[in-house]
């Protein structure tokens, strides 16, 4: 079974979601209240959420960066194809344009608050980070500022206190954010790659990207990522071909095209190093249910 795109509810969870005005035709937002305000701080929609099982949603290229602050309880999030648990005053950042998927732990009540923001492949984005996060978080502080959020769209909707309580949920999430912000320099080039990984990719061509030395750009990967950019290279390409290995159902070898590997042999050969199994195997073990 793979995973596709799904916002699965159930009878035990509840929500209060408030959207902004940008443009999305999804059904579960269509009665949603708006707030314009949210525009301002390039948020989608955001909400609080009280979710028991079978409570799931899966995004297969979520279109902005995604929030998430666990309140009580605790639940799954899927971070570069494995399901990690994320509990009480702990929160998670999720990259935009790639797989992301959280859900409820059987027999487990999971209360969190979310927020949702939105921006184009082109744009760098206010929050987001290049690879998914946990850490330690205030929830409860988080979780006043929501409901405080929450409370004034749905009873009163004074514009000058919709805007306070949205900068106060930015300045939380982006206090959070800071210690993963990357520069910019790097964001665009690794975001241009992740955006085309089948392209023969030298480190010429990355520096030309990122408009600085091939020298420079070794120097600021290794010290954001703790590698080389040949080597966050391969990682992006592999963490491109899992996603694809559980989301289509392409061969193993024309996904191996598609992120850059012309053999077969050669892409097996390194998606094994990278995840100790084969494509084939990996694709086999990984199910949402």
């Amino acid at each position: 079974m793979k995973y596709s795109e799904k916002h699965t509810l159930g009878e035990h969870t509840t929500q209060t979601v408030i959207k902004s005005g940008h443009s999305d035709d999804r059904q579960w937002l269509t009665d949603v209240p708006t707030c314009s305000t949210l525009e301002q701080f390039q948020i989608h929609h955001l909400g609080e959420i009280h979710a028991n099982a079978p409570y799931a949603v899966v995004r297969e290229n979520q279109e902005g960066t995604f929030f998430l602050s666990c309140l009580e309880g605790k639940g799954e999030v899927l971070i570069n194809g494995e399901w990690v648990e994320i509990t009480e005053n702990q929160a998670c950042l999720l990259p935009p344009f790639r797989l992301n998927a959280l859900r409820a732990i059987p027999g487990i009540p999971w209360e969190l608050h979310y927020v949702r923001y939105f921006q184009n492949k082109e744009q760098s984005p206010p929050i987001t980070c290049q690879e998914p996060v946990i850490d330690a978080f205030d929830s409860r502080v988080f979780a006043s500022a929501m409901r405080g959020m929450i409370n004034e769209q749905l009873h009163f909707s004074r514009p000058k206190f919709l805007t306070q309580w949205a900068k106060l949920i930015q300045v939380y999430v982006e206090d959070f954010s800071e210690k993963w912000k990357v520069d910019d320099r790097l964001w665009t080039l690794w975001h241009h790659v992740a955006a085309m990984p089948q392209e023969p990719w030298t480190l010429d061509a990355m520096a030309r990207v990122a408009f600085v030395s091939t020298e420079h750009l070794r120097r600021l990967t290794i010290d954001t990522y703790g590698r080389s950019p040949i080597k966050h290279l391969t990682w992006i390409r592999l963490q491109r071909a899992a996603e694809l290995l559980i989301t289509t159902q392409d061969k193993v070898e024309v996904i191996g095209y598609e992120v850059g590997y012309k053999s077969p042999y050669v892409f097996s050969t390194a998606f094994k190093r990278f995840y100790n199994t084969t494509p084939s195997e990996y694709r086999s073990s990984k199910r949402i249910q």
